[in-house]
């Protein structure tokens, strides 16, 4: 089974290639700027996702490329993946520049030994196996509030239309206003998204729309994992709403946060899982959006999240995958290694670990 650094390095190589390709081919600007941009976004996800998955997903491109001085000595190794980043920002930000194929060949090839040697370091998860992913699909609408200068984000399961109130939420964050449009334009690095039109129904959509200053609704398919980080990248971290209005009021959100940051340490690092658990806390904290005044509500469900993930095999630990949420009825029928009807989660022979939602 492929690793994620040996996926990251295919790919870049693989862009590298068509850009070869081209020069017999024929290309266009266009073309160019396209896999400049993919090489460049695929280095960003791997550094942030895989290579340094502890670091805040607040932090840039810079910042993360900087974070491998602590673990590489040759400085022209770093140096490339910043030629490689300057010349996307410019492909990407200006129009009227002009990307030189000789550049762009250079810039991805030059990237790769810089791959290689992270790899040849162990660093992060870079190593580790590809696990199956939680990919389902999501819907996510938007509401401006202008008064706090946010847009209110909330995530849904789909569902039928049930003709009056309709989706469910599953969990809600609040982004600074002028950031909708930068969160939408990154989504695609961290999986699909497609016109709400073929995927949510109208009446469910003609509901949001109706309650005033809603946004364009997306449809997400990919992790709720990558979803919410992305999400967390853009939230408003100011205080004053009204109770019930933020996230850390929903008890789910905080849960979730907490699930996702416990098996983000399970998989990277499986023995003495319960030592680590401050180490859950902190990236529960700098990764899920949750700030460290909840963390007194974040430490009770980590242990408890960790009581049900000690009862399972030590061999299925590092291959945990989730959350994936499934009906109460469904969590008591299913096949597990361990169930805890108090916080509704479960672990299934298939390494799954199980939210009952109604």
């Amino acid at each position: 089974m492929a690793s994620y650094g040996e996926k990251t390095i295919r790919e870049v190589s693989e862009l590298e290639g068509l850009l070869r390709q081209s020069v017999i081919d024929g290309y266009s600007q266009d073309e160019l700027r396209a896999h400049v941009s993919n090489a460049a976004a695929k280095l960003e996800l791997f550094l942030k996702r895989d290579v340094f998955p502890l670091k805040s997903n607040r932090a840039n491109f810079v910042e993360f490329i900087d974070e491998l001085k602590k673990h590489i000595a040759n400085q022209s190794l770093i140096d490339n993946l910043h030629d490689l980043r300057k010349l996307y920002n410019k492909a990407k930000h200006d129009p009227n520049y002009t990307v030189e194929v000789s550049d762009a060949i250079k810039a991805v090839s030059s990237s790769i030994p810089t791959l290689v040697e992270i790899c040849r370091l162990s660093l992060g998860q870079t190593n580790s196996p590809i696990r199956a992913a939680a990919t389902r699909i999501f819907w996510i609408c938007g509401w401006d509030h202008y008064i706090h200068g946010e847009t209110e984000v909330a995530v849904f399961l789909p569902s039928k239309y049930d003709g009056f109130l309709g989706a469910k939420s599953l969990d809600c964050v609040n982004i600074v206003g002028l950031k909708w449009d930068s969160f939408k334009n990154e989504l695609p690095l961290f999986g699909k998204v497609h016109p709400y039109a073929d995927w949510i129904p109208k009446g469910q959509t003609d509901f949001w729309f109706s309650e005033g200053d809603c946004l364009t609704p997306l449809v997400f398919e990919g992790e709720y994992k990558a979803l919410l980080s992305c999400l967390a990248k853009y939230e408003n971290e100011a205080q004053g709403r009204l109770p019930g209005l933020n996230r850390t009021d929903s008890s789910q959100s905080l849960y979730q946060s907490c699930v996702l940051a416990t098996i983000d340490i399970a998989v990277s690092s499986p023995m003495n899982l319960r030592s680590q658990s401050s180490a859950i806390v902190n990236l529960v904290n700098s990764q899920y959006a949750v700030p460290a005044s909840e963390n007194q509500r974040v430490e009770n469900f980590v242990n408890q999240i960790l009581d049900l993930v000690e009862e399972i095999p030590s061999a299925s630990i590092s291959a945990l995958t989730g959350p994936f949420w499934v009906k109460p009825e469904e969590l008591q029928s299913t096949d597990t290694y361990a169930l805890d009807e108090r916080i509704h989660t479960a672990v299934d022979k298939k390494n799954r670990l199980l939210l009952g939602v109604m």
